[in-house]
């Protein structure tokens, strides 16, 4: 008996449908096995390297030492917590974990996170840098509690020698976003990298960063670190040779303790700069790993300003160490011979004003050696009326005056050597000969920085060279010890000095030192050149000073420049102390003796000299 006809259909319909339950079956099983077994090997190492990051290892910078091989700057190592971005999975847990190390606030350290997240190049969050080493076993113990939380460690700056020569070493600091974006930076620097913010960490931050290394990170599924290899081993940048003398430039910044001022010691011979101090300096220490806001405030805000770089940033009225250039420009010009004599009188009336000199009852008849010696205002009064302001303007500009010297450090500036254009377009007048008067006493528009004095002088004690002052003097592979950078010395001007007048001021400074204002500066066996000078403070005190810095303020700044041995020039120098509230030859000159000592003199012998 045949089936009904629906009967059939459902029993079509029945094996239709076994038959793609089957073929459904079969596919799925033939998918899995492709799945599990043919494609196995595949699979896995997929699922690995999704747990498998390749990381930029920061190279160790390079090593920074003295003339004579001795080290300024080294490295050491210092342990940090970083956020991993892609594993951290609890903000609060990895921020709670950190809070318990620092005592940061807990709710500061998750915004640091959100800031991070923010930006599409960061994949990594510094947290905590140079943490103790209980610190690290504290957080080892409990990392399971925050994953993507990891104790890392990189090379960061060790100064064997403290605060010695600071502002001329600078230091290394994380770059900014500025910073990663300026085209000078590109091409070597990374997010986080250590990068040279000031000094010649910043000059030569390219020679000193290396090349970076690869580190191979291995995590389970949950984020947790199973291994790390270093793959490619990163190189440390090159090391620098510095033309620094360690004994002059230690010597200069203990004379310069509890003062504000600057010292610069150059060789004549090609501007290599040999001390160079700035007071009051920092801890550049305290740069590495993070510097509290308050303590970088209080440098910030310290009227004393120790942060300012004052050898090549700080800007002052030269005042009489300006007198040998004006004696130079009137007998160039030939207005005056050294045997013609003026009456010092105490004062004097130059074009209806009447002008005085620093001595009341005057100097009597002198002479333009005597007016040097003895620093006699009178006297460059009646030479500025006679000779007027051009000569002076173009001796000093071909002596370098009022431009940058173009020193390898940064922050330099570049002082005013000012004429009449220069006055109409900053003060919208024209040159008076009352300002020519000013500034043959090194006063009025005129201004300085230290390095500019110390380069005026090389030109004078050197025979009219301008010698390009410069910090660096070699750099070295730190794996094969072969010479990368050697600096070479470059002239960027020459004055033309007539020989006679080149002796007269030699002649002339000797004798300010063995016989004149100059007198502290004395060494035995060694024979000085120099020029004292004492110039009114041009600034004004900065707001909100108490009333001591504000009497401060009002003091009289003390130079002291010029060059030794007075009879073979080897090093030209400049010292100016802020304030001072006494002469240059009174403040100033015993410590360009003190520097001299250590350049010159035997310690046994030195110890004698100062005694007397």
């Amino acid at each position: 008996m045949r089936p009904a006809p629906v009967d059939e259909l459902l029993l079509k319909r029945s094996r239709v449908l076994q038959a793609l339950v089957f073929a459904g079956l079969f596919l799925l099983g033939g998918r899995l096995y492709f799945l599990q077994v043919v494609s196995h090997d595949k699979f896995v190492e997929a699922v690995t390297q999704q747990h498998v990051k390749t990381l930029r290892e920061e190279a160790p910078r390079g090593l920074i030492r003295d003339r004579e091989g001795r080290l300024l700057v080294g490295n050491r190592r210092s342990f940090e917590l970083v956020a991993d971005l892609d594993t951290v999975r609890d903000d609060e847990a990895v921020a709670e974990l950190v809070s318990q190390v620092t005592g940061e606030p807990a709710e500061a350290i998750v915004k640091k996170l959100e800031e991070a997240r923010k930006k599409s190049r960061v994949h990594r969050v510094t947290l905590a840098k140079d943490l103790l080493f209980s610190m690290v076993a504290f957080v080892e113990a409990r990392r399971e509690d925050a994953p993507g939380l990891l104790v890392t460690s990189r090379q960061v700056r060790r100064y064997p020698e403290g605060s010695l020569a600071a502002h001329v070493l600078g230091f290394p600091r994380e770059i900014s976003d500025e910073e990663l974006a300026d085209p000078v930076f590109s091409g070597y620097h990374v997010m986080s990298d250590l990068i040279g913010k000031a000094g010649l960490e910043r000059s030569y931050d390219r020679l000193l960063s290396g090349e970076p290394g690869k580190r191979k990170i291995v995590r389970d599924v949950v984020g947790r670190q199973i291994s790390s290899s270093l793959e490619v081993p990163p190189v440390r940048g090159d090391d620098l040779e510095l033309t620094l003398d360690l004994d002059m430039q230690r010597a200069a910044e203990e004379a310069l303790a509890g003062l504000r001022g600057a010292v610069v010691f150059l060789d004549v011979r090609d501007g290599s700069v040999l001390a160079m101090a700035s007071a009051p300096t920092f801890e550049p220490s305290a740069f590495v790993g993070s510097i509290s806001g308050v303590r970088y405030g209080q440098w910030r805000d310290d009227p004393a300003n120790p942060l300012l770089f004052r050898p090549v940033a700080g800007v002052y009225p030269p005042g009489s160490i300006w007198k040998p250039l004006v004696a130079a420009a009137a007998l160039h010009a030939g207005i005056r011979k050294p045997e013609d004599k003026s009456f010092c009188g105490g004062s004097v009336v130059v074009h209806g004003q009447r002008r005085r000199c620093w001595k009341e009852q005057g100097h009597g008849f002198i002479d333009m050696e005597g007016a040097l010696i003895h620093s006699c205002n009178v006297y460059f009064y009646l030479v500025a009326k006679d000779l007027g302001l051009d000569p002076i303007h173009d001796l000093a500009d071909a002596a370098g005056v009022g431009r940058l010297t173009g020193i390898d450090l940064p922050e330099e500036r570049s002082g005013i050597l000012p004429s009449d254009s220069w006055k109409r377009r900053r003060v919208g007048e024209k040159w008076y000969p009352g300002d020519t008067v000013n500034l043959s006493i090194g006063q009025g528009f005129l201004s300085l920085t230290p390095i500019q004095t110390a380069a005026y002088s090389m030109v004078l004690a050197n025979g009219g060279t301008a010698w390009r002052p410069h910090v660096l003097r070699r750099a070295f592979d730190p794996v094969t010890g072969e010479k990368v950078f050697e600096y070479a010395p470059e002239s960027t001007g020459e004055v033309h000095f007539d020989p006679k007048t080149l002796a007269f001021l030699h002649r002339a400074m000797t004798e300010t030192v063995d016989r004149g204002t100059g007198r502290r500066a004395r060494l035995p066996g060694v024979p000085v050149a120099g020029k004292t000078g004492t110039a009114q403070a041009a600034s004004e005190p900065p707001e909100g000073a108490d009333s001591a810095e504000r009497a401060l303020q009002e003091r009289e700044h003390a130079w002291f420049m010029g060059f030794a041995p007075a009879d073979d020039p080897q090093v030209a120098y400049a010292v100016v102390v802020e304030h001072a509230g006494d002469h240059g030859g009174t403040v100033a000159a015993p410590i360009a003796r003190r520097v001299l000592e250590a350049r010159f003199l035997e310690p046994e012998i030195a110890e004698v000299g100062m005694g007397q």
